[in-house]
């Protein structure tokens, strides 16, 4: 559901820029000319619409985040549902099994 996008910027890179830049997303990583940000893939075409009219971008690299990262995202997203259904007092075992009378 996301993008990593690599911005090198053909100006030198501030506070103030950057700043500036985490509102399109999350600021991975930086060492000057290049930022790295995290965004949802929707919000890819206009947030490079929008950097790129502000502005002087010398490449720009947009790609998936490493398979390892999205592993770890869905383990981690089931391990969430299962604690939330725990807490809620719902779990398989109380659940009845297909062929099973009620």
């Amino acid at each position: 559901n996301r993008k990593l996008d690599t911005l090198q910027f053909a100006d030198p890179i501030d506070k103030r820029l950057l700043g500036s830049l985490k509102r399109f997303g999350h600021i991975v990583h930086h060492e000057a000319p290049r930022v790295k940000l995290e965004v949802t893939r929707d919000d890819v075409p206009a947030m490079l619409t929008a950097i790129l009219d502000a502005y002087d971008i010398d490449d720009l690299i947009v790609e998936e985040p490493p398979l390892e990262e999205v592993i770890a995202d869905v383990f981690t997203r089931v391990s969430e549902t299962s604690a939330t259904q725990s807490e809620l007092g719902l779990s398989r075992s109380n659940d009845t099994q297909v062929g099973e009378a009620e």
